[in-house]
């Protein structure tokens, strides 16, 4: 389950600087600008297909929802009984069903597994780490200008081989996200109800302490 969340996590998170009309002009400048004044909020529906390995054997297809909120490396992932929380220098992973949480250090030095297990950096390095190798822009049947379609890759190792990104035009319509990993999974999302908010102190993205657990809990502090 960890290793799906974290793949989760990588796909929901570099979504971010990308959910912004297709009629903006720069789209990624547009959502660097306001990431460094905003805490980005949005909601999302997402499918993970596992790769067809031996270790996948016996694990279907992953499905659920889920509500993010990101302000420069920290932020919250809420969904299907799972909180995430990180401020960007530690991260837990809170599993309210089973009586669970997790603390983990962020690591000085960056690795690929490093990259999906804190999906801001993504965000934060999409600019310097992605280039788009292909954008065509569709019409329907009246000739009319429907939506934006964009295939990224990445210039570093981050366990994302392409990314393929659509923008519908009309207000009010969801970017649609297809994810292919390295590992051979894949990544399927539709975002919703996006804003950019007032960016909120750093004490609201920081794990819970341990001892604010009771004894019922399974605390594993790694840091």
């Amino acid at each position: 389950m960890k290793t799906i969340l974290k793949y989760t996590l990588a796909g929901l998170m570099i979504l971010a600087p990308v959910f912004l009309h297709a009629q903006e002009k720069n789209k990624l400048e547009a959502f660097y600008d306001a990431l460094e004044s905003s805490c980005l909020e949005f909601t999302c529906e997402y499918t993970f297909t596992p790769p067809k390995t031996a270790d996948a054997v016996g694990i279907g297809k992953v499905a659920g929802e889920a509500r993010i909120e990101i302000q420069g490396d920290a932020y919250v992932f809420d969904g299907n009984g799972l909180v995430v929380k990180s401020d960007g220098k530690s991260v837990c992973i809170i599993d309210e069903g089973a009586k669970e949480i997790v603390y983990e250090a962020m690591p000085e030095t960056l690795s690929e597994a490093d990259f999906l297990q804190n999906p801001a950096y993504l965000v934060r390095g999409l600019k310097d780490n992605f280039k788009v190798i292909k954008a065509t822009r569709e019409k329907d049947s009246y000739g009319d200008h429907v939506s934006d379609d964009f295939v990224l890759v990445p210039l570093v190792k981050c366990g994302i081989l392409k990314c393929r990104l659509s923008f519908v035009v009309y207000q009010g319509t969801l970017p649609y996200v297809d994810l292919d990993m390295t590992d051979g999974s894949r990544l399927k999302v539709l975002m919703s109800e996006e804003n950019f908010m007032q960016k909120k102190p750093l004490s609201y993205f920081a794990p819970p302490a341990p001892e604010s657990f009771d004894s019922s809990w399974i605390v594993t502090d790694l840091r």
